[in-house]
């Protein structure tokens, strides 16, 4: 098994702190998180973009998914 590389344990540390501060902020009741959001990556640039596509809801999807 090979040892991680420096840039994929920030990436980790990174993820790691981002969770931790949205749990903070969704636990303390924040309203606009989109506006918390919007200033935290101001200026900041991708290097990487990963496009999640669903391929079929099914009934239970549908279900689960509810009015």
């Amino acid at each position: 098994m090979h040892r991680p590389s420096r840039r994929h344990l920030t990436l980790a540390a990174a993820t790691v702190v981002t969770a931790a501060a949205v749990a903070a902020t969704t636990s303390a009741g924040a309203v606009d998180g989109a506006g918390q959001a919007r200033s935290a990556i101001k200026g900041g640039t991708a290097k990487n973009v990963v496009l999640l596509i669903g391929d079929g809801m099914g009934d239970s999807e549908m279900t689960l998914a509810g009015p």
